[in-house]
C-alpha cells in the first residue's frame, strides 16, 4: 500500500499539528512534505499530489472535492501573534496602501474584509515578499504571516494582530487554517488520526 503523503508549512504555529509526524508516534508512517508557504500546500492539494494538507481555510471554497478534517485547526479566540498588519505608526483607519505577504490567501482575504467592512476603506494592494523594510518602503501597511510576524520590533513598528482585530469587531474567534483531505483519495487520509497527532504535539510545545 502506498504511504499517504501530507503537506504543511514549517511555520512555528503549525508545530503542535505536525510534531507527531516529525518526532512522535506517527513518524515514518506517512510522508510529510514541509513547505514555508501555506499557499504552496494548498496548491499541492489542488493538484492531487498529496492526500491531505494543512491549508488556509479559504481554500475550502476554492479547491474542488476536498473534505474538512474536523476538530483540528490553527485558530485563535483572542490573539494569534503570527498573522498581523504592521505600520510605521499609522492607524489602520488612515491606511491607503497595503503590501501583502502572499503566503496565505486566508489572511489576505481577512485583511481586505477588515479594511472594507470594519473601516470602510478600499486601499490599494500589492503582492510582496515578506521583507518588512521593503514592504513599508512604498506602502503604509504590511501584512505579515507566520514566523516573520513574530519577530517584528514593536519599538519601531506598530503591530495589529488580525485575530484580535477580528474579535474586537465581531466578538468571535477566527480559524486561519485546517487539515483538508483529497475526497478522491479519502481512504488514505482516513488512515491518519490528525486529532491524536494534535494532542501529542500539544504535549511537546517546549
Amino acid at each position: 500500500m502506498q504511504v499517504p503523503r501530507i503537506s504543511a508549512s514549517s511555520y512555528s504555529n503549525t508545530a503542535p499539528l505536525i510534531w507527531s509526524f516529525l518526532y512522535g508516534s506517527e513518524r515514518g508512517r506517512f510522508e510529510l512534505i514541509l513547505d514555508n508557504a501555506p499557499a504552496r500546500s494548498a496548491e499541492m492539494l489542488r493538484q492531487r499530489r498529496v492526500s491531505a494538507a494543512l491549508v488556509p481555510v479559504i481554500e475550502y471554497q476554492r479547491i474542488e472535492d476536498v473534505l474538512l478534517v474536523p476538530d483540528v485547526c490553527i485558530g485563535a479566540q483572542e490573539r494569534v501573534r503570527s498573522v498581523c498588519l504592521v505600520t510605521k505608526g499609522v492607524d489602520l483607519e488612515d491606511v491607503k496602501s497595503v503590501a501583502l505577504d502572499v503566503s496565505s490567501k486566508t489572511s489576505i482575504a481577512l485583511t481586505k474584509i477588515i479594511f472594507r467592512e470594519f473601516y470602510a476603506l478600499d486601499p490599494t494592494y500589492k503582492q510582496a515578499k515578506p521583507n518588512l523594510i521593503e514592504m513599508l518602503s512604498d506602502s503604509d501597511c504590511a501584512l505579515l504571516i507566520g514566523d516573520p510576524s513574530l519577530t517584528v520590533d514593536e519599538k519601531i513598528y506598530r503591530k495589529f494582530d488580525l485575530a484580535e482585530t477580528w474579535k474586537s469587531f465581531t466578538g468571535f474567534g477566527f480559524v486561519f487554517a485546517m487539515w483538508m483531505a483529497n475526497a478522491e483519495n479519502s481512504d488514505a487520509a482516513e488512515q491518519i488520526d490528525f486529532a491524536a497527532a494534535r494532542d501529542e504535539g500539544l504535549k511537546h510545545l517546549d
